[in-house]
């Protein structure tokens, strides 16, 4: 039998407890101890001193060699700490277990449990005839934190904050209404003889530049844009991006009753005076003078090239990775009360 005996260097004094038996023939057995509770220590010391113990016979209370045996260390939360390292001085077991940087302490919990395994190694103590079985003694501290709460977890308000900014501002960017990829704005007018005429002049409802593609892409603001035209004359008629790429948006107050009619809109039955005017695909503006003559038309078309999908997957992507740090970093600040 092994005696333990606990007792302080530096900080804290680990005791290994081990069953020695008569060396024979026999299946591997495990010895699970009951876990000792080896009182309090600071937040400082853990980050800063070693957990040092040593290992006793209990028959003899001889100190063994720790060079005998291999020693393992299991953590529980280990993702917050560095990788556990054990190091022999002498007669001593020095064991690390630091807090994985300075962002722990806000997260790290109260209470620390480890679990310590000790395996005699192949050949020793052949020569006394003696062999000590595998045994897992497990430890819990409690961890005593000096600083008040709100200085060392103002880092994680302030994150959660901004996560929860970029989570809105990937919500807006998502859901952001844009003008098809070649959708255009199609002037027709009436020559002297009463003709159609389509020279060409279309234009493209996205604007040109790398500045409109910063906006199109990173402001969460609805695409717009204002248009002029010749003929048939019409100046200033703002367009916006609406819900379906297969419309866009006129606001019923750049549209004069007097001069112009649009396809699917009677201003005389209008029971939404407060929405704009949604001009579907291959839908028309018709443009009359103030003599009632058709001078023309402009028609929008939103054509079939799309793009952006991969972008929306991506902001998903990234939406779901911020609520998960989110809901992780609350989860681990809750847990540090137990």
């Amino acid at each position: 039998m092994i005696k333990m005996k606990k007792y302080l260097v530096l900080s804290l004094i680990l005791v290994a407890a081990l069953r020695c038996f008569a060396a024979r023939e026999e299946e591997p057995q495990i010895i699970e101890k009951p876990v000792a509770d080896w009182g309090t220590l600071s937040f400082e010391t853990l980050k800063t001193e070693p957990i040092i113990g040593t290992m006793v016979d209990e028959q003899s209370l001889a100190t063994l060699d720790p060079s005998n045996f291999d020693l393992t260390v299991e953590i529980e939360n280990d993702f917050l700490y560095d990788r556990p390292r054990v190091h022999i001085e002498g007669d001593k077991i020095l064991i690390d277990i630091h807090p994985r940087g300075e962002w722990c302490e806000c997260f790290f919990p109260k209470n620390l449990n480890i679990r310590i395994c000790a395996t005699q190694k192949e050949g020793a103590y052949d020569a006394e005839g003696k062999h000590y079985l595998k045994t897992v003694y497990p430890i819990h501290i409690t961890v005593v934190k000096t600083r008040m709460w709100m200085p060392r977890c103002l880092w994680v308000l302030v994150t959660i904050i901004g996560l929860l900014l970029l989570f809105v501002y990937l919500r807006s960017i998502s859901k952001k209404r844009r003008f098809k990829k070649n959708a255009v704005i199609t002037p027709v007018y009436f020559d002297r003889y009463g003709i159609e005429v389509d020279d060409g002049a279309g234009q493209r409802l996205r604007k040109e530049g790398f500045v409109a593609w910063f906006a199109r892409w990173f402001l969460p603001f609805d695409e717009k844009n204002t248009l002029s035209f010749e003929s048939p004359e019409v100046s200033s008629m703002p367009f916006t991006a609406s819900d379906s790429s297969e419309m866009v948006e006129i606001s019923k107050g750049s549209v004069d009753p007097e001069t112009m009619e649009v396809d699917g809109y009677d201003p005389d039955s209008d029971i939404h005076p407060d929405q704009p005017i949604k001009l579907a695909n291959n839908s028309v503006i018709n443009v009359y003078n103030y003599s009632k003559v058709k001078q023309g038309f402009l028609r929008f078309s939103a054509n079939n090239e799309r793009d952006g999908g991969g972008y929306k997957v991506f902001l998903t992507v990234l939406m779901f990775a911020s609520l998960a740090a989110i809901i992780f970093m609350i989860y681990l600040m809750i847990k540090s009360f137990m």
